[in-house]
């Protein structure tokens, strides 16, 4: 989770990072227990987990989100 932080704080590109610092720290929270269905995290599992996370946030704000 370190290498996380450490990248979005040198993100320098055109685009903005995907999560946002206080999503970063929920998605270490999460990834210290279990996922929903008792089986174990895979990267699809945490894909799915932050197109959950920015998606909510997406319909909120009424803007429009495209993970690619």
């Amino acid at each position: 989770m370190q290498n996380l932080k450490n990248k979005h704080r040198q993100h320098r590109g055109a685009k903005k990072p995907l999560l946002r610092e206080y999503q970063l720290k929920k998605l270490a929270k999460e990834l210290e227990s279990r996922p929903s269905d008792g089986g174990m995290w895979t990267g699809p599992k945490v894909a799915r987990w932050i197109e959950k996370e920015t998606r909510d946030e997406t319909l909120e704000s009424g803007a429009l989100f495209q993970i690619t």
